[in-house]
């Protein structure tokens, strides 16, 4: 990675949630990389539509990328789901819906923590 450039890979998501994901990501200075799965980035942001996300979460944060900060995009507010993601390994929860404004704070706090030690995971 180029000096303070930040990347982050989007996943999970169509084609609209993707370029909305990515526009937010490009005002916080973010830029998103392609592919199925990326090595060098900074973030992941991963839409949860069921069960299968939260195993991808879970085999993401504790096997393939614990290093890497996970923001879970929830498809509504569900305080349930949101801590099912967190359970799995996400960082932060950001739901549809609700101001991008907190987007932007979740992923400023994921992105913060990827300099710090990760959160106790052996649940």
């Amino acid at each position: 990675m180029q000096g303070d450039q930040r990347f982050a890979w989007v996943c999970g998501s169509d084609g609209p949630l993707s370029a909305l994901l990515t526009d937010v990501l490009g005002e916080a200075g973010v830029s998103v990389v392609t592919g199925a799965s990326p090595e060098d980035v900074d973030l992941i942001l991963l839409h949860v539509s069921g069960p299968p996300a939260l195993e991808r979460i879970e085999r993401l944060s504790h096997r393939e990328r614990p290093q890497i900060p996970i923001v879970a995009v929830l498809p509504f507010a569900d305080e349930e789901l949101a801590r099912s993601a967190l359970n799995a390994g996400a960082r932060v929860t950001y739901a549809l819906g609700t101001p991008l404004s907190v987007l932007k704070t979740a992923i400023a706090h994921a992105l913060a923590s990827r300099a710090a030690p990760g959160p106790e995971r052996d649940r």
